[in-house]
């Protein structure tokens, strides 16, 4: 019995070592991404699952022109910039056919982008140094803490600047909730800054 135990032990400790490495592995792994010119959406995310393993869940409609994106040959992109490139062409198409691509923690989904983004499906970030680890067309969710400047005033002044689908609430704490694309986020973040 002591000798099973040992080696479940030991297959439980490997078994965290390597889930702990992946994460590492998989943020700096970069993708061939050359030619897509006149793909069907469906060979894209038939891609996209391929490359990364997450599965791709359409949620709003049938997208149906094509993507057309062709990259230097030797030039290989990291998920963010995929993920930015892909929504550049989903957000390129006819005003009421726009989507969006979010970056869920185990999936990706696509949503319509004239539409309130379901805050479930956006990924939960510890703050504005998590921004290097997302491209800017990426949906993701936050809390801010404010220290000399007032939550409740502050959701009121940055709702403005920030996208037409975001969440902005203050907290208690003197803490700001906010969801919008990261290049959203990141002006909100600047002006804060340049207002305290």
């Amino acid at each position: 019995i002591a000798a099973l135990l040992a080696v479940l032990t030991a297959l439980a400790l490997s078994t965290g070592v390597a889930r702990t490495a992946d994460p590492e592995k998989r943020e700096d792994k970069t993708y061939p991404f050359i030619s897509m010119n006149g793909k069907p959406w469906s060979a894209v995310w038939k891609w996209l699952t391929d490359e990364t393993g997450k599965e791709v869940i359409n949620t709003g409609g049938p997208v149906s022109s094509t993507f057309s994106f062709t990259g230097p040959e030797k030039k290989s992109y990291t998920l963010p910039d995929v993920i930015d490139l892909i929504n550049t062409g989903l957000l390129a198409n006819s005003p009421t056919a726009k989507f969006c691509l979010i970056n869920g923690d185990h999936q990706f989904f696509i949503v319509a982008a004239d539409q309130q983004i379901d805050p479930a499906i956006v990924p939960h970030i510890e703050g504005p140094d998590d921004f290097k680890n997302h491209g800017d067309t990426e949906y993701v969710k936050m809390e801010l803490p404010l220290t000399s400047l007032n939550a409740e005033d502050m959701a009121l002044r940055l709702g403005p600047i920030m996208g037409p689908f975001h969440d902005l609430v203050a907290l208690p704490g003197n803490e700001l909730y906010m969801m919008d694309n990261v290049r959203n986020l990141k002006h909100a973040v600047q002006t804060l800054k340049k207002i305290e």
